[in-house]
């Protein structure tokens, strides 16, 4: 007990503040928010069927909590509609985040407006097997489409709406024959950009410096794993009681 207390209060403020992340476990958000267990009124073959080029897509801030957040997945369903539809899929790609320079509702068609000075790659596949299962009936499916980021991406929703970036080079399908399928997605039914997404992609050219809009909300249906990134001042507060404690055990024995 009294090796315990000694070898708690030995750590620095410092390496304090580095173990107080793992405080927080992760969770999950999706976007839009309301269809984490309902299915989307739309389906889109696009980045990851049917497709070659560059995809963009901004998700509102107010679809994430009001505090900063280290991403770690992202995550996509296949659609319900044809039903019992499997689909797989080669392809080369690579998906970039940032905090985007133009907010949903006004993103810009050169996809470069668009990004955010903390633009960072997450997660690059040079050959990856890519695909989802429709089991049918009324839906939503599982988000079996996962992508582990190679590297966490903080985001802060404070700082503006966030932009997912995917450049697909190559393509290849290989299910269903003859054939492609559908991911989950979501579409204003008012014309505007109420739900919180909007995208600009070019589907001939990855290299495209400029893409099409929509001139309304559409969008797939996301899910974010994340955990929330302590403020400095909790994180401090946090050591300080830390060694508080271990000082009060040493006592104590």
């Amino acid at each position: 007990m009294r090796r315990s207390s000694l070898t708690i209060l030995s750590l620095t403020i410092p390496t304090l503040l580095l173990l107080v992340p793992a405080v927080a476990g992760a969770a999950t958000l999706v976007a839009p928010n309301g269809f984490a267990a309902v299915e989307g009124n739309e389906a889109n073959s696009f980045p990851f069927n049917n497709f070659e080029g560059r995809y963009q897509q901004a998700y509102g801030a107010s679809e994430f909590v009001a505090s900063p957040i280290s991403i770690t997945e992202i995550a996509f369903r296949t659609d319900t509609d044809p039903a019992a539809q499997n689909w797989t899929s080669e392809m080369s790609f690579s998906v970039h985040l940032s905090t985007s320079a133009n907010a949903v509702g006004s993103l810009d068609t050169t996809f470069a407006n668009n990004v955010g000075a903390d633009d960072a790659l997450v997660y690059t596949a040079s050959t990856q097997l890519v695909g989802g299962a429709n089991a049918g009936g009324p839906g939503p499916n599982a988000f079996d489409l996962i992508l582990t980021l190679d590297s966490p991406f903080t985001y802060d929703p404070l700082a503006g709406d966030l932009l997912m970036d995917v450049f697909l080079n190559t393509n290849t399908n290989l299910l269903p024959p003859g054939g492609f399928s559908y991911l989950d997605a979501v579409e204003s039914t008012t014309g505007s950009f109420d739900v919180g997404l909007q995208r600009v992609w070019n589907s001939s050219d990855v290299n495209a410096a400029a893409g099409q809009t929509d001139l309304h909300g559409f969008g797939l249906v996301t899910r974010f794993t994340y955990t929330v990134v302590p403020e400095p001042g909790t994180a401090l507060l946090l050591a300080i009681g830390l060694v508080a404690l271990a000082a009060r055990q040493r006592r104590a024995v």
